[in-house]
């Protein structure tokens, strides 16, 4: 049995969701959630405020690991452009750092995935949309349906990319243990 947990990284909607897979049947979904922070400001540049809410998030996927076990993680990764969503993009950027760093202490095996990835290998095509990921996740994954229904419809799309990541990070924990028992 492998477990993923697949992280949508957000300051202010933050998905994960965790999938089980025993190698012969379908992946089943254990768990879809969001962690939702919200700002006491509306500034562009890092604050104090922000960083309690990088503490936060980092306390509740701790636990949550704690709770679940995972046997590897991914989140989703960017670039961080130079452009008008560059302010929000360093936020995410101090987000996926604390990923990184939490999965690595904990010793997790942690999988980078982008946008791109979840869109060509679990939606099918590089410009499949949101809503034919979720279709395929759903589709592949037991129990996913059900736990995408019990969110709020505002928050379901970063619940849903984190089912895909953690179905993309299941393919990708495979492919390296299949490597190293063959090295």
């Amino acid at each position: 049995m492998v477990r993923a947990l697949g992280i949508d990284p957000g300051l202010r909607n933050f998905g994960i969701s965790v999938l089980d897979y025993d190698g012969v049947t379908r992946p089943v979904a254990r768990a879809a959630r969001v962690f939702e922070t919200r700002p006491n400001h509306d500034e562009g540049r890092i604050t104090d405020d922000d960083l309690a809410r990088v503490n936060d998030l980092c306390r509740r996927l701790s636990e949550a690991i704690d709770l679940t076990k995972p046997d590897c993680m991914a989140a989703e990764t960017y670039r961080v452009y130079t452009t008008k969503a560059a302010k929000d993009g360093w936020k995410v950027a101090y987000i996926y750092g604390m990923i990184v760093a939490v999965a690595y202490g904990k010793g997790i095996p942690f999988y980078a995935v982008t946008p791109g990835d979840v869109k060509r290998r679990i939606g099918g095509s590089s410009s499949a949309s949101k809503e034919a990921v979720m279709r395929n996740a759903i589709a592949t994954v037991d129990q996913l349906d059900g736990l995408l229904l019990n969110l709020n419809k505002s928050v379901r799309d970063h619940a849903s990319d984190a089912a895909g990541i953690a179905l993309l990070a299941l393919q990708l924990h495979i492919k390296a243990q299949a490597k190293e028992t063959i090295t």
